[in-house]
């Protein structure tokens, strides 16, 4: 009667790292706290010269954002409600870095 141990297969396997996004630093100018009060006026950054997963001029279109809790560890800054801009990768070009067709800008003061 020994310990059993179950090994199961995760839920983030290779198909589904394929469709999953990537986080790339997004340098903003201003704090994370102007960055969230003024969100919407915010310009949407264009990535026609380059996308940034396979290098494909006009492939990466803006998807919207999603919501994530944000703390800032310098300013202390915290919502629950971040607003993060994602795009999609059409794999138009032929310098690809990774496996995932989209990929979100994460302000650099959130990345670890």
């Amino acid at each position: 009667m020994g310990n059993k141990f179950w090994f199961v297969q995760s839920p983030l396997n290779k198909e589904h790292q394929k469709k999953s996004p990537i986080q790339i630093p997004y340098h903003i100018k201003v704090s994370l706290q102007e960055y969230y009060k003024n969100f919407d006026t915010w310009l949407i950054p264009d990535f026609s010269d380059k996308c940034p997963i396979c290098g494909g001029v006009d492939c990466a279109t803006f998807l919207g954002h999603y919501i994530r809790i944000a703390i800032c560890p310098m300013t202390g800054f915290s919502v629950p409600d971040l607003p993060v801009l994602r795009y999609l990768c059409h794999d138009k070009g032929n310098a690809r870095v990774c496996d995932h067709i989209t990929f979100s800008l994460l302000p650099h003061e959130l990345v670890p």
